[in-house]
């Protein structure tokens, strides 16, 4: 979803699975974690523009995410000169 200036948050198509998305406060921008659907447990940082179209796709997923997780959170700074993520572990065994 993607909260618009004037109305209610409207659901935007992305080309794969989307969570906790964090729209830039000054861009065109919109960060989500993109979980695997199907095979290893990866989730792959991505972005879209307001209109759902893919950006930044070269960039390489950070390692903290590769490996999976249950949670986490993204955030812009107020100037969106700065982007973090946090990541919530999850609680599956590993035996």
């Amino acid at each position: 979803m993607a909260c618009t200036s004037i109305g209610p948050p409207k659901r935007l198509a992305t080309p794969d699975a989307a969570v906790q998305p964090a729209q830039c406060p000054t861009r065109d921008l919109i960060a989500y974690l993109s979980p695997a659907t199907s095979g290893p447990s990866i989730t792959k940082l991505a972005f879209v523009d307001t209109a759902g179209r893919p950006m930044y796709s070269a960039l390489s997923t950070p390692r903290e995410l590769v490996n999976g997780f249950a949670n986490g959170t993204l955030a812009w700074d107020s100037l969106s000169s700065r982007f973090a993520f946090y990541l919530v572990p999850d609680s599956r065994s590993t035996s």
